[in-house]
């Protein structure tokens, strides 16, 4: 591979990496808010643990969910240049 052809491969490598890394730091925050609200709720309605642990398993679904979302629509296979199809995925 050339000098020329390693530049033209790197933006749309590290695009695919800050899109990953964004959605890993989305599924972080979506992680620690849900068991942030679900402990604060449960202190003020005297639940614990339950509604910490359904936000906290809500959370866990939403936001593997979403990262697998991610993943679909820019996973390895794709040739644009945000390494993804142009669909909205919809099938």
């Amino acid at each position: 591979m050339t000098t020329s052809d390693k530049q033209q491969t790197s933006p749309k490598r590290w695009q695919k990496v800050s899109i990953l890394a964004a959605a890993a730091s989305q599924l972080g925050a979506v992680l620690g808010g849900s068991a942030f609200l679900g402990a604060l709720a449960d202190e003020n309605f005297g639940t614990s643990p339950w509604l910490f642990l359904i936000l906290l398993t809500t959370g866990f679904v939403g936001g593997f969910w979403n990262l697998l979302q991610i993943l679909k629509r820019y996973g390895s296979g794709s040739n644009n240049a945000a390494g993804g199809d142009q669909t909205d995925g919809r099938d």
